[in-house]
């Protein structure tokens, strides 16, 4: 979390919207990756900013998406798609390795996306949480024609 909200350059993100992508869902919190997601969001809220959280979601153990509880910690700015299934997303991007492939939501999927995203303000800038989302975000900035930047956890 940011230690110290005085300083002037901190101040850049206030009242802008910043779409930040990340690739599950933030709750429960029990994992590093997601912990440190989650601070991210968090402390673009507490320095003014509105995020507007895009995550993927299915119904394995892992990935399953508990809205009350995101929307209770984070706000009402969290837009869940359902991620494709394996196989057929695997097959459909053969090129792209699975935790890209599995990711890249379907048309359905991104026609919901879009429509929710233009609900909201347009985004200053896009923080996409990890290299295998980039797909996603640049699509998205080039939708949005607004810049984007990875930020990866545990980058090996």
């Amino acid at each position: 979390m940011v230690s110290d909200l005085s300083r002037p350059e901190l101040g850049a993100v206030e009242g802008k919207t910043i779409l930040v992508i990340a690739d599950e869902p933030l709750l429960p919190a029990t994992r590093g990756g997601r912990v440190e997601a989650l601070n991210e969001v968090l402390g673009l809220k507490a320095l003014g900013s509105r995020p507007v959280l895009v995550l993927p979601f299915d119904e394995s153990d892992g990935m399953r998406f508990d809205a009350p509880s995101h929307r209770e910690v984070i706000g009402q700015d969290v837009i869940p798609y359902r991620r494709p299934r394996k196989l057929s997303s695997n097959l459909r991007y053969w090129y792209w390795p699975h935790a890209t492939a599995s990711r890249i939501p379907n048309a359905s999927e991104w026609n919901s996306l879009i429509e929710a995203l233009r609900e909201r303000p347009v985004p200053t800038a896009i923080l996409c949480g990890h290299d295998y989302m980039a797909p996603i975000a640049r699509r998205l900035s080039n939708e949005f024609d607004v810049p984007y930047v990875i930020r990866s956890h545990n980058d090996e």
